[in-house]
């Protein structure tokens, strides 16, 4: 695809046929001189050279201007259906209360009757500078119920607590989603030894063999000596 897309491509069973799809990103100005992040799709069994214009199915999804704001297309879980999910983050987008620069993530999921990408659903920043969605990742199977989970991210202080009461002074918020809901579970912050706790993400996966998934996170900065 040379330089015409490549912000973290991913493979993925969209359709469920057993085969990899091949999803890759890139920037667009649309016809109504707007930015969007365009999703193509290449359904499996893939060979050869490939093109944009060979991609099975195109989604367009709008963004704030033409910065990269986010590190886009990730991993997000699955759907309450079992649809696997794919993650793609404005982080300079405006929240549910079209807060400035709160953040939006896009999740999209496969629509098996226009055999295409959609919307399945969006998770908004609370609060005014939040810049959710810094990354996205797969969190597994946290709460049992057979269907994975997401961990979205921030850089900042400020969670999704509308209150802004809890905050990370140290920064870098671990936010926690199961189920169809916009709403974390769980907020992780760091007030103490780490500084700036979402550099990289990594897992899930059963670290200590009690039958449910773990995550790993590295911090920029500790507090805790050499």
């Amino acid at each position: 695809l040379r330089d015409e897309a490549g912000f973290q491509p991913q493979v993925v069973d969209l359709d469920e046929d057993g085969l990899g799809d091949l999803v890759v990103m890139r920037e667009v100005q649309t016809a109504e001189d707007a930015w969007a992040y365009e999703a193509s799709v290449f359904l499996g069994p893939i060979s050869g050279p490939l093109t944009l214009a060979t991609a099975d199915t195109h989604l367009q999804v709008s963004k704030t201007g033409n910065s990269a704001t986010s590190r886009n297309l990730r991993a997000a879980g699955e759907w309450s259906d079992g649809r696997s999910l794919l993650a793609v983050a404005d982080t300079y987008g405006g929240g549910s209360f079209s807060a400035t620069r709160a953040g939006v993530v896009h999740l999209l999921g496969w629509d098996e009757t226009a055999a295409g990408l959609e919307v399945v659903d969006e998770i908004s920043g609370m609060n005014e500078y939040q810049y959710l969605g810094y990354e996205v990742a797969d969190a597994g199977d946290l709460n049992g119920d057979g269907i994975n989970d997401r961990v979205v991210t921030t850089l900042t202080d400020l969670s999704s607590d509308p209150f802004g009461e809890a905050e990370s002074r140290l920064g870098g918020v671990i936010e926690l989603f199961t189920d169809e809901t916009s709403v974390p579970e769980t907020s992780v912050v760091s007030n103490a030894f780490y500084s700036d706790i979402v550099e990289h993400l990594g897992g899930p996966g059963d670290l200590n063999g009690d039958g449910h998934a773990d995550l790993v996170f590295s911090a920029s900065f500790s507090y805790m000596g050499e």
